[in-house]
């Protein structure tokens, strides 16, 4: 959760990292708070001692910084043996590479990481797909329209031309009849745990079905872990 707030002499990105652990009886959160300021003025960055961050490009600057600590605040507080649900595509914007890098990690500690994408404008699937080019919108319109609630649709696999190491394997969950949820996993990590894969999205729903919201359809974890992000940001002026 980020809040951004625009001066005269620059920029400055509040966030809330919220990552949730699901215990037997209760959810238990933990919260990193972080502040950074980003101005185009090499002057006040340097009366500042770098406390203002001097950037020509402050909001790639930030996306980098953002992911950078969420990755870092995951390695951090995540425990072997886990099964992560993160919230988010693994490849998007010019600064993903560095999740991407962090995935042997991942498998070294036997931590499956799944991500979860609501909103999304991505046409992989309609633009390269005979028989469904030219009648959806988007990949979205189209498993909104061709699944039932309880479905999910066939795996999709995605390798960049240019580099092979940008690649995913991912399907749509449709749940409550509204907008359907696409689900990624990094293609190592779906080599690497394949039999955990169907039981993984069998889940997935259950814990849609938990949070039981059709106007926010998300799995539950995620949903705290946003409420935790929303009030921890509260905390500070």
């Amino acid at each position: 959760m980020i809040n951004q707030h625009s001066t005269l002499e620059g920029t400055a990105y509040y966030t809330s990292h919220s990552l949730v652990f699901l215990a037997p009886e209760s959810y238990i959160p933990i919260n990193e708070l972080t502040m950074y300021f980003f101005t185009q003025s090499k002057e006040l960055s340097r009366m500042s001692n770098g406390s203002l961050i001097y950037s020509d490009r402050p909001s790639m600057m930030s996306q980098k910084m953002y992911l950078d600590d969420k990755v870092d605040f995951i390695f951090s507080a995540v425990p072997d043996n886990s099964i992560l649900f993160i919230d988010g595509p693994i490849i998007a914007g010019d600064v993903y590479t560095h999740m991407i890098s962090r995935f042997p990690e991942f498998h070294e500690r036997n931590i499956i990481p799944c991500f979860f994408v609501k909103n999304s404008e991505s046409n992989m699937v309609v633009d390269n797909i005979e028989g469904v080019h030219g009648k959806f919108n988007s990949d979205l319109h189209w498993s909104y329209n061709v699944l039932k609630n309880g479905q999910r649709s066939c795996f999709f696999k995605y390798v960049d031309r240019k580099n092979d190491r940008n690649t995913k394997i991912f399907c749509y969950i449709k749940a409550f009849g509204v907008s359907p949820l696409r689900v990624e996993f990094y293609t190592a990590s779906f080599e690497k745990y394949e039999k955990y894969i169907k039981n993984i999205l069998d889940l997935a729903y259950y814990l849609l079905l938990v949070q039981g919201n059709p106007k926010n359809p998300q799995v539950r974890p995620i949903a705290i872990a946003e409420t935790y992000a929303r009030e921890t940001l509260k905390l500070v002026n």
